[in-house]
């Protein structure tokens, strides 16, 4: 599916995925505030319904979130 990835520096970067095709707000390089709306979600792959997949990653590789 489609996905919008947020560098927040200091090698941390979001994953937000099964985006709506044609959705995305944002560009590549843009920066983004807080509260703004990147993309809408859909239901993509082998989905069931509409939701958001949200991954956190340090220094390319996927972290738990509660433990940072």
């Amino acid at each position: 599916g489609l996905t919008v990835i947020v560098d927040h520096g200091s090698g941390v970067s979001t994953m937000y995925a099964h985006c709506e095709r044609g959705s995305i707000q944002v560009s590549p390089g843009q920066r983004v505030s807080r509260g703004q709306t990147l993309a809408r979600v859909d239901s993509t792959g082998w989905s069931t319904g509409d939701h958001l997949h949200w991954s956190v990653y340090k220094n390319g590789s996927p972290v738990d979130p509660f433990a940072m």
